[in-house]
């Protein structure tokens, strides 16, 4: 029970996804004591959950001590590679929030029923209007300012 809780943890596996990941993985297997790979399952994932309420913050503080007791009696680790400890925040997970097309037209909304103004009108009348008056410009041959226009006859030569 013991190594499918580290094994749990160390993963970020569910209780049910754990118990069922070690009958498929033999090195889970040996990690927790197992000498020959079997494909029935630990323990029901209930039990599992049972174990950790029973065992509590400090029975787990206490397993963590007297595995650190056990590595270094082993040597597994030096005494002085325990005084302190080094974080990599390198691949840490960031709560960003892109910017969606609902998440931007949820902002919208928030605005307008705040009584701000905003730049555009969304009424389809304003739309059609001022789409309609822009196509009449574009199209117009008298309208040589702008780059819609329709550029002069050319002359026969």
């Amino acid at each position: 029970m013991v190594g499918l809780l580290y094994l749990k943890h160390a993963f970020g596996e569910s209780d049910e996804s754990v118990v069922q990941q070690w009958s498929e993985n033999p090195c889970w297997q040996f990690f927790c004591g197992g000498e020959y790979f079997e494909i029935r399952l630990p323990c029901n994932p209930s039990g599992l959950t049972r174990f950790r309420h029973a065992l509590g913050d400090a029975g787990v503080e206490e397993l963590l001590a007297k595995t650190i007791e056990t590595a270094v009696s082993l040597k597994a680790i030096a005494p002085q590679d325990l005084e302190r400890v080094i974080v990599d925040s390198t691949a840490q997970e960031k709560a960003i929030a892109f910017p969606t097309d609902s998440r931007l037209l949820d902002v919208a909304r928030r605005i307008n029923t705040q009584g701000r103004r905003t730049r555009t009108s969304f009424t389809p009348c304003a739309y059609r209007k001022s789409s309609a008056s822009a196509k009449a410009k574009r199209a117009s041959p008298m309208n040589s300012g702008s780059r819609w226009a329709l550029p002069p006859p050319r002359k026969a030569t």
